[in-house]
C-alpha cells in the first residue's frame, strides 16, 4: 500500500509537470515557471527533473535562476533554488556524458553559483551547498575554485564543508586542516578523509589497511564509499583488488552484492569512466564484471588470490545508492 502511494504521488507530480512543460511551450514567462516550481517541496522538485531538465538548456533559465537566487533571502527558499540547480547542472552534465545515473555536475555556471552559497549568512544554506559540491561535483570540476571555497569555509568555520575541502586538492586546503584547531578536532573520520585525499599517506594507508583487512561486509561495503572518496591510486587499487568478492550486504529488506557496491565506489572515484556506469541497472551482467576485473588486472595490476564467484547482482528492495565517504 505504501509503494502504491508513493507512485500515486509521484504520478500527480508528473501529471504538474507536464503541464508546467505545456505551458512552457505556449510561452509562459520562465520567471513564472521557475516560481511555480519553487513553489513545490523536495519530492516534488525531484518529480519534475525531466521538465526542469527540458528548461535547463535555456540559458534564459539559468539566468533567472541566478536571479532568483539574488533576490530570496529565506535559507528555506535559498535551499529550494540550490535544489532546482542540482537538477540544472546534473541534467545539463548529462547531456555532455548521455549518462545520468551519477548525478555527475560540472556546468560551471551551476557550480559558481554553488561556491558562492558557501558564503552565505545561514548556515543551512551552507551545509546544503557542501552537500551538493562534495557528493555531485568530481573533483576535477573544483580544481579552479579551490582558493575561493577554503576562504568561504574558513570564513564561517563551515565544519560540514571538511569534505569539500579534500576535492578541491589544494595547499590551503590541507593546511587549513591541519593548522586550524576548530576543523582539525571537530570531525575525526572526516578530516581524516580528506587529508588522505589531499596526500597524507600516513592516513591514506590506515584506510586502505582497514578496508583489505574488514571481514564483516557491511562495513567492508561502507569502508569501500570512503576509498571512493579518497580516490587516490592506492585507494583505486584497494578497491579493485577486491572484485571478486563473493559477500552480499543486506539492504533494506533485500540484498546486494558487495561487488555492486565496489563498482559504485570506483565510479565515484573515476566519474568519467563509462565501464562503471549502470551498475545498478537490473541489466547488469556478468560481462560487466569480467570487463572490470581485466581492467583491474591490466590497469591495476591485480593479482587474484581467489576464483571467479557466481554471478549475483540483487535481490529486491536495493534503493538509491548512498553517496561516496560515508
Amino acid at each position: 500500500m505504501m509503494r502504491l502511494a508513493i507512485l500515486a504521488i509521484l504520478f500527480l507530480f508528473s501529471e504538474l509537470f507536464i503541464s508546467l512543460g505545456m505551458n512552457v511551450a505556449y510561452g509562459e514567462e520562465q520567471s513564472d515557471v521557475l516560481t511555480r516550481i519553487l513553489a513545490l517541496d523536495e519530492t516534488g522538485i525531484y518529480a519534475g527533473s525531466p521538465t526542469i531538465g527540458g528548461l535547463a538548456k535555456d540559458p534564459k533559465f539559468i539566468e533567472e535562476i541566478g536571479r532568483r537566487w539574488s533576490e530570496v533571502k529565506d535559507s528555506d527558499g535559498r535551499i529550494k533554488v540550490l535544489l532546482v540547480l542540482r537538477e540544472v547542472g546534473t541534467v545539463l552534465s548529462a547531456a555532455q556524458t548521455s549518462h545520468r545515473e551519477f548525478f555527475l555536475l560540472t556546468n560551471s555556471d551551476v557550480i559558481g553559483i554553488l561556491v558562492g552559497a558557501l558564503d552565505d549568512p545561514s548556515s543551512k544554506v551552507r551545509a546544503e551547498a557542501s552537500r551538493f559540491l562534495t557528493e555531485y561535483c568530481p573533483d576535477e570540476a573544483l580544481f579552479s575554485r579551490g582558493p575561493a571555497i577554503v576562504s568561504a569555509i574558513k570564513k564561517h568555520a563551515n565544519t560540514d564543508g571538511i569534505r569539500l575541502l579534500g576535492k578541491t586538492m589544494c595547499k590551503e586546503a590541507g593546511e587549513l586542516l591541519v593548522q586550524d584547531n576548530q576543523f582539525a578536532n571537530s570531525s575525526g573520520k572526516a578530516t581524516d578523509l580528506a587529508l588522505a585525499k589531499l596526500g597524507d599517506l600516513k592516513k591514506e594507508k590506515a584506510w586502505i589497511t582497514s578496508f583489505l583487512s574488514e571481514k564483516d561486509p557491511d562495513k567492508k561495503a561502507a569502508l569501500a564509499r570512503d576509498l571512493g572518496y579518497i580516490a587516490t591510486p592506492g585507494a583505486i587499487a584497494a578497491l579493485a583488488s577486491e572484485m571478486r568478492t563473493a559477500q552480499v550486504v543486506k539492504h533494506g529488506n533485500g540484498a546486494i552484492a558487495l561487488r555492486v557496491i565496489l563498482v559504485e565506489s570506483l565510479q565515484y572515484a573515476l566519474p568519467n569512466n563509462s565501464m562503471f556506469w549502470g551498475v545498478r541497472n537490473k541489466q547488469w551482467t556478468d560481462d560487466r564484471y569480467k570487463q572490470i576485473e581485466k581492467w583491474a588486472e591490466e590497469v591495476m595490476h591485480v593479482q587474484w588470490k581467489s576464483v571467479r564467484p557466481p554471478f549475483f547482482h540483487s535481490m529486491p528492495d536495493t534503493g538509491p545508492p548512498p553517496r561516496g565517504g560515508g
